[in-house]
């Protein structure tokens, strides 16, 4: 964490935009170490399952839940997107889930909008599950009935054009030994990490004149 925590206290080489450097990692540890810089951000993890359950039950907490007891994310705006599994039980999943402020869009509710944000910096975390098996295959707990592809990239597509203020992300559970040869989910993973750093791009959270890089979204 130590090394994600330098990064995030760097300062831009671009010294005009006066924003702050932002991170793109493969790894959640990185929302501790953007704390000092953003204080609590909006979390938004993108995945089959509720990572939220009651660690008296299963007997270990999760990072989401972690960064929640730490004070690291806003009250009420953890927003788990596309969840769909079958085994979520009502005690340590679903009520442990509501008693956190968390709240989650099925992956049926495609259309629905994420108001929970407003106007918060906000941390993104995917997890290759989110997307069908048929289009990432290689994740840890695979999950029928997820998005494709090509509604994810639509989705993120739509945030930012929405000016949501991306300050940092991570793509998690990618298991290349589980890939097919045509590397689907691997593939999938570098199209993600792409339209982040566009995202990062397209919003500054503290624009102070005109972008440096080009926009390849407009």
């Amino acid at each position: 964490m130590t090394g994600w925590a330098k990064i995030g206290s760097r300062k831009p080489r671009k010294i005009e935009k006066r924003d702050h450097v932002r991170l793109l990692s493969l790894a959640l540890p990185a929302l501790r170490a953007l704390h000092n810089t953003w204080d609590k951000v909006a979390f938004l993890q993108f995945y089959s399952h509720l990572d939220t359950w009651d660690p008296k039950q299963l007997g270990w907490l999760h990072e989401v839940l972690w960064a929640h007891e730490k004070g690291l994310v806003v009250d009420h705006s953890i927003m788990h997107l596309s969840s769909r599994s079958m085994l979520f039980e009502k005690h340590y999943n679903v009520e442990n889930n509501a008693r956190c402020g968390s709240t989650a869009i099925r992956a049926r509710q495609i259309d629905e909008g994420v108001d929970t944000v407003q106007d918060r910096p906000v941390y993104i975390s995917i997890d290759t599950g989110v997307l069908d098996p048929a289009f990432a295959p290689a994740t840890g707990t695979i999950e029928p009935g997820g998005w494709t592809t090509h509604e994810l990239l639509q989705i993120l597509n739509g945030l930012s054009h929405a000016d949501i203020k991306i300050i940092g992300a991570d793509i998690v559970e990618f298991a290349p030994a589980y890939d097919n040869r045509a590397e689907t989910t691997g593939l999938a993973v570098a199209q993600i990490a792409y339209e982040l750093l566009q995202w990062m791009i397209c919003v500054p959270v503290k624009p102070a004149g005109p972008l440096i890089l080009e926009c390849l979204y407009a």
